[in-house]
């Protein structure tokens, strides 16, 4: 479409992300191409021209809207349905793909603020191995909480580029409140099948996981 076009595009794309992280308590730290960094703080750091390491809190308040695990996902939830809406008001098919990870992570004040760390560089495997596995919402299972409103879909330990061992390795499906009966149930299914192929049953993993495939041809990491 143009050079010219591509800029009027992402005019209009990147304050909809922006506004999307702000309305959850997030920042947009930096942008490369049509990606982007946001963070969520516990408390604010000092700023000052030093190296500060942001250490992620046990969650106290009862609130469980406050805290920013919550904020982070219904972010990342609210981004994919924006960026739904704004594809469809363009006519074009732009992917969203997005890694979410919690833990410390070191902040530096040197004019700039730059983040950086495992932590962050973990996101980043995360968002990569959406590509692969044809997902939107990929999650570590530091990001999950107990009381957790929303519904996790756990995919199996997977080796991130760069790291010496394997983690485990969780979709964000969406608001358990607003599944229907069918998504949970198809989730239940493709756990059973993934937990039969840890356990090294792999006949009965490769029926269940076959069956989901042919229900949902759509499904990446059934198909995966």
């Amino acid at each position: 479409k143009g050079e010219q076009w591509l800029a009027q595009f992402m005019q209009a794309y990147q304050p909809m992300v922006e506004r999307c992280i702000r309305e959850h308590q997030g920042t947009v730290k930096d942008w490369a191409g049509d990606g982007m960094l946001a963070i969520w703080l516990d408390k604010q750091p000092p700023k000052t021209n030093t190296l500060h390491r942001q250490r992620p809190s046990q969650m106290t308040d009862k609130n469980l809207s406050n805290d920013i695990r919550h904020q982070a996902l219904c972010a990342a939830l609210a981004l994919t349905r924006a960026v739904a809406d704004f594809n469809q008001n363009y006519g074009v098919s732009f992917p969203i793909r997005i890694g979410i990870n919690y833990g410390p992570f070191w902040l530096s004040f040197n004019q700039d603020l730059k983040v950086f760390g495992d932590t962050v560089n973990a996101s980043s495997r995360l968002e990569h191995l959406n590509k692969t596995l044809k997902t939107h919402i990929l999650v570590s299972k530091e990001i999950i909480t107990e009381a957790s409103a929303f519904t996790f879909r756990y995919l199996g330990e997977f080796q991130l580029r760069g790291h010496a061992s394997t983690a485990p390795v969780y979709e964000l499906i969406g608001l358990t409140e607003q599944l229907s009966a069918e998504t949970l149930d198809f989730i239940n299914r493709f756990q059973i099948g993934i937990l039969n192929f840890e356990n090294e049953n792999y006949h009965l993993a490769l029926k269940a996981l076959t069956q989901l495939y042919y229900e949902n041809f759509k499904d990446g990491p059934t198909e995966y």
